[in-house]
């Protein structure tokens, strides 16, 4: 495939890398144009504005409700939007707690990225009523596979059928490799659903996402990524496959012009909230995690490193390094 358009990928330093990271990792997966997300647990407001100011043709923005009061989250989405986000990343949990910021994303016409939008019915049922108040807003739905058990009891949800219908409801297929598969590569137990949501979904409303870097702390490769839904074998044409892979989040998200953007301080609290004591866990196992900050330092070697240019497994460069340290000692 010539170009990617990629719906989901994360920023945010240590933990995700920097801006010049996430630039260099585009150029030389030819990724044409790309959605950058903050993490919930990083807050690097930064290095997301920055890459929506320099690379306002390539690089949309999407940031989080951060922030331990109401009002400190409210202050922080406002700085955002002023930065040029074009929506944020929520969770459930988040969706209940934060009514005024979803009455600030819909009055100004701005997207969530919703995880687990069908966790429930009362939160599938928020996100279909805030479709039907806000007609100039939408969602898009990262990580949106499910397993063959899951699937099951999904297809029997009026109101999963009615998000996975509604005009302004975008499925992201990311995260292969982290939502619940119990196969190896392609994850061929996620195409019952994939079936289904094709099933009820237009095409046009399906996007790709690789979620880079996450994809390396689950020993998975961007290659295999980029492959992955030729490999898994979903009927797809050859057309079907380019609106997923590119037009559509193209269409979603570059045809118009950014949003304005102006220069936005970024409070002190956003640092001193900043947890730094978290663990990244390796390759979905309980038990292997690494520091931050240790975990930061092996991620950005790899990310220069001639291993991940050629998709080497991140596993296979992390034992690697730990053989020259062992020598050295």
């Amino acid at each position: 495939m010539t170009w990617i358009t990629d719906a989901y990928s994360h920023i945010g330093m240590p933990r995700y890398g920097g801006l010049a990271d996430f630039v260099q990792h585009m150029q030389r997966f030819q990724i044409k144009k790309s959605v950058m997300v903050l993490a919930k647990t990083v807050p690097d407001f930064t290095s997301l504005f920055a890459g929506i100011a320099d690379y306002p043709h390539t690089i949309r923005g999407v940031g989080i409700p951060f922030g331990q009061t109401e009002q400190q989250r409210e202050e922080m989405v406002a700085i955002q939007l002023k930065a040029g986000v074009i929506g944020l990343r929520m969770e459930p949990a988040e969706i209940v707690a934060n009514p005024a910021i979803l009455r600030t994303l819909g009055e100004q016409g701005k997207w969530i990225f919703a995880i687990s939008p069908f966790h429930s019915e009362a939160i599938s049922r928020i996100y279909l009523d805030w479709l039907e108040e806000y007609p100039q807003s939408s969602i898009a739905a990262p990580h949106l596979l499910y397993s063959q058990s899951a699937c099951e009891a999904l297809k029997q949800s009026q109101q999963v059928r009615d998000l996975l219908r509604h005009p302004r409801f975008h499925v992201i297929f990311s995260r292969h490799g982290g939502t619940g598969s119990t196969e190896s590569y392609p994850h061929s137990d996620f195409l019952p659903w994939m079936s289904y949501v094709f099933e009820q979904a237009s095409i046009d409303r399906i996007m790709w996402g690789s979620e880079y870097p996450v994809i390396y702390s689950r020993n998975e490769s961007m290659p295999q990524c980029i492959s992955w839904l030729e490999a898994i074998r979903c009927g797809l044409s050859e057309q079907q496959l380019k609106d997923v892979m590119h037009d559509n989040t193209e269409r979603c998200f570059f045809t118009e012009q950014g949003p304005k953007r102006e220069y936005a301080a970024i409070p002190d609290w956003v640092a001193e909230q900043f947890d730094y004591q978290q663990t990244v866990r390796l390759y979905n196992h309980e038990g292997f995690e690494l520091t931050l900050d240790v975990y930061g330092k092996l991620l950005n070697g790899y990310l220069q490193s001639d291993a991940c240019r050629e998709g080497i497994p991140f596993a296979d460069y992390f034992m690697n390094q730990l053989t020259l340290l062992m020598k050295q000692n």
